[in-house]
């Protein structure tokens, strides 16, 4: 009876260069969602009052 055989590697780990591309395009997705939803507030915002000045 031998040694067992190691276990294959798995896939290499990302590079950094990987890890900073995923973080910026992860930031830029955020970027996008929260403009959309500030600019969804503000039609809401000036749609909704109905308050008139006096």
């Amino acid at each position: 009876m031998g040694l067992p055989r190691p276990l294959p590697g798995g896939p290499p780990p990302p590079s950094w260069l990987d890890l900073g591309f995923l973080m910026v395009s992860s930031t830029e997705s955020i970027r996008q969602v929260a403009s959309a939803a500030a600019v969804m507030a503000l039609i809401f915002t000036t749609e909704g009052s109905h308050t008139k000045a006096s």
